[in-house]
């Protein structure tokens, strides 16, 4: 075989160079434009967040507590699992924006939104679902009433003492078992009734102390 051209070689040389300089610079355009489909999808879930996350307390607001507590729910019912739904009001708050100011009315909604987070943690869902109402969803072996109601009395203590203002909470709670699983709009229902007749009991308790 005779041996190459000194020009052949060159040109193989130079070949070579280029086809490496095409690949290097392919290469940094699929991680450029990886990097911006990163980005994007970074600031798209940014935005989802947003739209489902209460400015004042950090918590879900109402549209993303029924996305994810319904979701949730039906899971736990296909797997027959009990649940219970709290759906809590908080009382007094149009005295205290009354007499103290709205300032304070939203320092005692942050203060109460940031109690139900650390004392409900990732186990729960917790949603502000509007002005004063908040709703906590749970489900698992060891659910029941009892259980949520402590760890409401936990979460409303020593708020008021923070914020300088009284803070209380009527709540009621409706339950699901393996062989009682209503629709979740149904559960809301029967949760936002049990807490307005503890809030009504609350109201005849202190109109006959008077």
């Amino acid at each position: 075989m005779l041996p190459a051209q000194p020009e052949v070689e060159i040109e193989r040389v130079r070949f070579a160079e280029r086809h490496a300089a095409r690949t290097a610079d392919l290469k940094a355009a699929n991680d450029r434009l990886r990097g911006e489909i990163d980005l994007r999808r970074k600031a798209e879930a940014r935005a989802r967040r947003q739209a489902r996350t209460d400015e004042l307390t950090g918590l879900n607001n109402r549209r993303g507590f029924l996305t994810l507590a319904t979701r949730r729910y039906r899971l736990d019912s296909r797997a027959g699992k009990p649940s219970c739904l709290l759906f809590a009001d908080v009382d007094g708050l149009k005295a205290v924006n009354d007499t103290e100011g709205h300032t304070a009315g939203d320092r005692l909604i942050a203060s109460i939104g940031k109690a139900f987070r650390t004392t409900f943690g990732e186990t729960y869902i917790v949603g502000r679902l509007g002005g004063d109402e908040f709703a906590v969803y749970g489900s698992g072996a060891g659910e029941s009433p009892e259980t949520l109601r402590r760890q409401l009395t936990k979460a409303v203590s020593g708020v008021g003492r923070r914020v300088g203002v009284a803070a209380s909470l009527s709540a009621g709670i409706a339950c699901a078992t393996r062989d009682h699983a209503p629709p979740f709009e149904a559960l809301l229902r029967a949760a936002d009734g049990a807490m307005y007749a503890e809030k009504q009991a609350k109201r005849t308790r202190n109109n006959g102390a008077r």
